[in-house]
């Protein structure tokens, strides 16, 4: 009995433990729940504040709609000048409420259509649905459907570089019995220019001189960039003809192509081995000595210009490029000199190393045989 009552005591003290345990065990449970209640509480939170917004988004999109279906139309001259000022002010949402409005008028509004079509692509339409939009208005007001208005729509595709709606509103066009004109064919080849899509350009210039459409000098231009590009040689030469010829025609101080144009079409008659056939053309050009020498920069091609230059009895190229063979020269020699001084300089250090080296190794030698 007396044991027992000296146990107590001890066992006392473990309770305490335990309980202190148990204890500690119970508040990280309820903290680890608690915290696990708040997450899940944010994430509910989070997905109802979703919900709800999407609604709201939902409801306003509708009324915009229902808006826009239900716009009064009391005078067609004042819906024409309200979407007049939305288009001038580019707000892009009015322009097409104005536009859908305009759908129930019996007459066509006075704005450029290129216009609403910015306006439609602004606000994230397809270009399908804008092709859509463009045939039924074509359909509704025939007197409306011209070139005149397709090229100022492709116009300004053109300026945004919009190759694919400009693709689809070039096939909508037989469907409202019209076709392209030189002005068309030149925005387009402009555009795919400038898009490096060379191969469309070309199929285009193509389809140009099937038709007998007439290039204007800007497509000649261009049409030039699309044959250096494809490599085409012969095109390149008949398309830098025509420009010359105009160039010499308008009596302009200003040359009829840039330098590195010139220089393409140089380097590209050197790599064909047809420098003689270009070399007449480039007779009285400015900016000639510039473009040959910077085409002449490789030895190869500078040699199929000296020969091609002698057989056409262009002494003034032969002249210039020997000249500046001279210069070149002459500006290197210092370069040289330095050159062979530093290898002069070089050859002495390996000397003055070898020489230490060796008197190392005879150092090492006495010092091995004293010790």
């Amino acid at each position: 009995m007396n044991s027992l009552v000296h146990l107590v005591p001890l066992m006392q003290p473990q309770k305490s433990v335990l309980r202190e345990t148990m204890q500690f065990v119970h508040d990280f449970s309820i903290s680890e729940h608690l915290e696990l209640f708040m997450f899940l509480s944010a994430v509910a939170g989070y997905y109802i504040l979703h919900i709800s917004r999407r609604k709201i988004g939902h409801h306003h999109v509708k009324c915009q709609d229902d808006a826009k279906s239900h716009i009064e139309i009391t005078d067609p001259a004042e819906l024409d000048a309200a979407l007049a000022a939305s288009c001038a002010a580019g707000n892009y949402s009015s322009v097409l409420e104005y536009w859908n409005a305009f759908k129930h008028c019996a007459r066509a509004p006075t704005v450029q259509l290129s216009q609403v079509v910015t306006a439609m692509r602004a606000c994230k339409k397809h270009a399908h649905f804008i092709v859509s939009e463009l045939q039924s208005f074509f359909e509704k007001h025939p007197t409306e459907c011209d070139m005149s208005a397709m090229n100022d729509i492709l116009e300004q595709l053109g300026q945004q570089l919009d190759t694919e709606l400009a693709s689809l509103v070039v096939n909508m066009l037989p469907s409202v019995q019209l076709a392209l004109d030189s002005l068309s064919y030149e925005i387009l080849i402009v555009m795919y220019v400038r898009t490096r899509k060379f191969s469309d350009a070309a199929n285009l210039l193509v389809e140009m001189r099937t038709r007998g459409i007439h290039l204007t000098p800007r497509t000649v231009f261009f049409a030039l960039k699309v044959s250096l590009n494809m490599g085409d040689l012969e095109q390149a030469l008949c398309y830098f003809a025509d420009l010359k010829a105009s160039w010499l025609a308008s009596g302009a101080s200003e040359p009829p192509v840039p330098q590195s144009i010139l220089v393409q079409l140089i380097v590209l008659a050197c790599k064909n081995r047809q420098m003689t056939e270009l070399m007449p053309e480039l007779q009285g050009l400015p900016l000639l000595e510039n473009a040959v020498d910077c085409a002449a920069s490789d030895a190869n091609l500078q040699n199929t210009i000296i020969e091609a230059a002698q057989h056409c009895g262009r002494s003034d190229i032969v002249d210039f490029l020997n000249t500046e063979n001279r210069s070149h020269a002459h500006a290197m020699r210092p370069t040289a000199s330095i050159r062979e001084y530093a290898s002069k300089m070089w050859r002495l250090a390996g000397s003055a190393c070898e020489g230490i080296s060796r008197l190392n190794a005879v150092i090492a030698q006495w010092v091995v045989l004293v010790f």
